[in-house]
């Protein structure tokens, strides 16, 4: 018996005169409590099977082909359909980099992230930005707003998902107010769903300027914190060295109030884990609150070696070991379950938890999409928010033209795809290079 489940509805081959099929380079097999579950990477499908014999003949991958002479079984028709066996013909590297290109180069969402400014009240020692002060300017506003008049105009876009970044957003609140109010009026110009969001410290949140940000879309919002007064104030103190918890705790508070989502970014790293079990009981009250999503967040030492930028900083000895990690990640997991009472079928809560978390990731980072800016003050473009010292932009708004240069087409062009041991691997689809 086979109970399969393809959460994206991607299908290879589902209607086909072809015969002769191969096992997908892109199948995990893994066995579990006398059962065997499969899981494709490139389509999402997953499927629990109790006959052994399904996978010693159709799934093993010996370089066998496997011929279909009559009208295929039940079983047969829903391998091919999920994408486990798939025609013998088919290079399915080739059918992922088809689906990602698809996805960075055809879309009706718009991503921009906004730097109103660089410059940052706190002083985080893992925190991966240059240390710059520079905030836009009159004339940075202005063209930040036919840049993005002219990208609406086009008719391509529907949506237009905006995010406040920084530096610390809100030292340059007068800023979002004005740049904000301008789009806001574009997309209704346009007639443009607009999203928005910020991420802040959250030291300067209060109520007023809370409900500014609401009267400008601003959906969710991002504070991060870390488990423990005493590994907090540490960690993320302000340049002058004070303390920020207590200021934090009472900014993610005013959030659940204004904001439909709050994002509580958990750090994870060697001095906070120590105090997550106590954080998490002592603090329950405002952590259980419905609009407060709490994720658990890796504090890596080199901040910015993560994927292809492949960069070096002096190691900080803050992280922790994957295993603790993955540990501190579930005690958050069990948490996040007694606080939303998962009671619920467990398989309708089976499909909802794996369509968020094993849908195939094509064109997964944003910084590749042609439809993604990171802008910035002086009308600096970058690509990504990890990646915006100097040498990193784009490109540059001047005037009314965009002029980019040669680390946009890098950008662009790339593709896990085109990393040998990724083209290798059977998690690709899922992964997208990490």
């Amino acid at each position: 018996m086979m109970n399969s489940y393809n959460f994206n509805k991607l299908t290879l081959c589902k209607e086909s005169t072809r015969k002769v099929y191969k096992p997908s380079k892109y199948n995990v097999i893994h066995e579990m409590n006398g059962g065997i579950v499969l899981f494709n990477t490139l389509t999402g499908a997953i499927a629990i099977l109790d006959d052994r014999m399904i996978v010693d003949y159709y799934l093993r991958d010996n370089g066998k082909s496997i011929s279909i002479q009559n009208e295929p079984t039940e079983v047969e028709r829903n391998l091919i359909e999920n994408g486990f066996i798939v025609p013998e013909e088919l290079d399915e590297l080739q059918f992922y980099i088809y689906a990602e290109n698809f996805t960075k180069f055809l879309s009706e969402e718009l991503y921009i992230v906004l730097l109103p400014t660089r410059a940052c009240n706190f002083k985080c020692p893992y925190c991966f930005e240059a240390s710059e002060a520079t905030k836009m300017s009159e004339k940075d506003i202005e063209s930040v707003l036919y840049f993005i008049k002219n990208l609406l105009k086009t008719g391509k876009y529907k949506k237009l998902s905006l995010s406040w970044y920084g530096g610390e957003p809100l030292l340059a609140k007068d800023i979002i107010t004005e740049l904000g109010t301008g789009i806001l009026e574009l997309t209704k110009e346009f007639n443009i769903q607009l999203e928005a969001g910020i991420t802040t410290n959250g030291f300067f949140l209060d109520d007023d300027t809370a409900s500014e940000l609401e009267k400008l879309h601003v959906k969710w919002i991002q504070i991060t914190i870390h488990p423990g007064e005493e590994s907090h104030n540490k960690l993320r103190p302000t340049k002058e060295g004070k303390p920020t918890y207590e200021k934090v705790k009472q900014a993610i508070l005013t959030a659940t109030r204004y904001f439909e989502e709050t994002r509580v970014r958990l750090h994870i790293e060697k001095e906070g884990i120590k105090y997550l079990k106590r954080f998490l009981e002592e603090e329950k009250d405002w952590l259980m609150h419905p609009r407060l999503r709490l994720e658990p967040a890796y504090v890596i030492d080199d901040s910015t070696g993560f994927c292809f930028l492949s960069r070096t900083k002096e190691t900080l000895g803050v992280s922790v070991s994957y295993d603790e990690y993955i540990r501190a990640s579930e005690l958050v997991m069990e948490f996040n379950r007694k606080k939303y009472g998962i009671n619920n079928d467990a398989g309708d809560y089976l499909e909802k938890m794996l369509s968020s978390t094993l849908a195939p990731r094509f064109g997964y980072c944003g910084a590749l999409h042609n439809h993604s800016y990171v802008i910035g003050p002086k009308g600096l473009l970058y690509k990504c928010i990890s990646a915006v010292d100097p040498g990193d932009e784009i490109g540059k708004i001047e005037g009314n033209y965009l002029v980019v240069n040669h680390n946009f087409f890098e950008w662009i062009n790339y593709s896990p795809a085109k990393e040998k041991p990724c083209q290798q691997c059977k998690f690709l689809p899922f992964c997208a290079g990490g």
